[in-house]
């Protein structure tokens, strides 16, 4: 391909002439451009596409006719305000800038992240439920409560010396930990995912398991398993890691979770986490686009005649 314009033109319904001698059916008609070219990358213009730049004095010279099916097309006037060249090419340059035109993405490609809220919900309404009949009138058991959230709980108990550590003040040499954690921030994905398997076993498990994912869930896993395992002190429950892993692979062949008939906590829950995930990379500062021929051509159906 190295130059192609497609003009569409979409009849929209406009009442009736009422001041004409015979019923008139009225129609607007919407103008819209596609220009595609190999030529003049990475920036090319418009001086590719002499029609466009000449449009306005290319439609005064166009007759048109109207067909409905497969009936006799019937000719067609134009009406309306005069057009005017003099204004077009004052707005239109043969050195405007041209982004070629792109089909759009293959949606069904996408992945679509979810979790089943009909699941969650019955889940916490039967723990409320449990509750509110086995101790009604007595605080329950912290054991008790532990019990009944386990299955939806991400990490795995960490060991009493764990915690009492985490309760103390920080040793001299946490402040290093730390500052490897949050440098992942600012890391590549496939960066990220290294160096955090160094600071994991986990993620290391993860990161070879990834492997056999197409890029795209491979690429997403990842950014799930960095966020779940950030802190090298957390370790994702053995069942907890068994739905990440069923989760990814669902995404691979479904593109989807295709929520069970059956509520399955763990996995219902692991969802819920990874759907309201936050994001753990620097976003790239906004800069101001340049506009092309195509979208200054769709600003100006924001204001019509």
């Amino acid at each position: 391909m190295a130059t192609k314009q497609t003009i569409i033109w979409t009849a929209l319904p406009n009442g009736w002439a009422v001041d004409a001698s015979t019923p008139t059916l009225r129609l607007s008609v919407f103008v819209s451009a596609r220009l595609e070219t190999s030529d003049g990358l990475p920036k090319p213009t418009l001086v590719q596409f002499p029609d466009l730049l000449q449009w306005t004095t290319k439609v005064q010279e166009m007759s048109f006719t109207i067909q409905f099916d497969a009936g006799t097309p019937v000719a067609a006037k134009r009406v309306g305000a005069d057009l005017e060249p003099a204004l077009w090419t004052a707005l239109v340059k043969p050195s405007s800038y041209v982004k070629p035109y792109e089909p759009p993405n293959q949606f069904s490609k996408r992945i679509i992240r979810s979790h089943p809220v009909a699941n969650v919900n019955s889940f916490l309404k039967s723990q409320y439920q449990s509750v509110a009949t086995g101790s009604p009138t007595t605080l329950v058991p912290r054991e008790q409560l532990i019990e009944k959230l386990t299955p939806v709980s991400l990490y795995s108990a960490p060991p009493a010396e764990v915690v009492g550590a985490q309760t103390a003040a920080p040793p001299a040499g946490a402040k290093g930990t730390q500052m490897q954690t949050m440098s992942l921030k600012s890391a590549s994905p496939g960066g990220q995912a290294a160096a955090q398997a160094q600071l994991h076993p986990q993620m290391k498990e993860i990161t070879t398991f990834s492997q056999s994912l197409n890029p795209k869930v491979r690429a997403s896993t990842l950014k799930d398993a960095n966020i779940l395992l950030a802190a090298p002190s957390v370790t994702l429950r053995p069942q907890m890691l068994d739905a990440f892993k069923s989760v990814a692979q669902d995404l691979q062949q479904f593109r989807a979770v295709r929520p069970s008939a059956t509520p399955q906590p763990t996995k219902d829950f692991l969802q819920v986490a990874m759907f309201h995930r936050p994001s753990l990379y620097i976003r790239p500062p906004l800069e101001i686009p340049e506009i092309d021929f195509h979208q200054f051509l769709s600003s100006l159906g924001n204001y019509p005649e």
